[in-house]
């Protein structure tokens, strides 16, 4: 057998395994960051969901096919309410200006009365 290191001295590193593993981890991670994982459909991802991405960046965020539609159907439901609590406070916006003008002319004719 021959001896590799028979005339050269191991490094300081190379005595303590733990620090070497350590460094050199710490230079894979400044070398090679980490990839993000996807985030599919963020748009109509609830904050829940969101969170995971906290604990584990590279956590692929996906909703299955059933909590997507489900999720979809509340927002399209969300909207036409919307779109209908408009109308309808528009719409009674406009009699209720009617009615104010009315009172006010009601009230002037009383006033000329007496």
């Amino acid at each position: 057998m021959v001896a590799t290191t028979m005339n050269r001295p191991k490094k300081p590193l190379y005595k303590n395994l733990n620090k070497l593993r350590r460094v050199k981890k710490q230079q894979r991670k400044k070398n090679h960051p980490l990839k993000k994982g996807a985030i599919q459909d963020a748009e109509i991802m609830p904050r829940g969901v969101l969170k995971k991405r906290m604990t584990s960046e590279r956590a692929n965020i996906t909703l299955s096919g059933k909590k997507k539609r489900k999720i979809m159907r509340q927002l399209r439901r969300n909207e036409s309410l919307k779109s209908q609590m408009e109308v309808t406070t528009s719409s009674k916006s406009k009699s209720s200006i009617k009615k104010t003008q009315r009172t006010k002319e009601d009230a002037d004719v009383e006033m000329i009365e007496t």
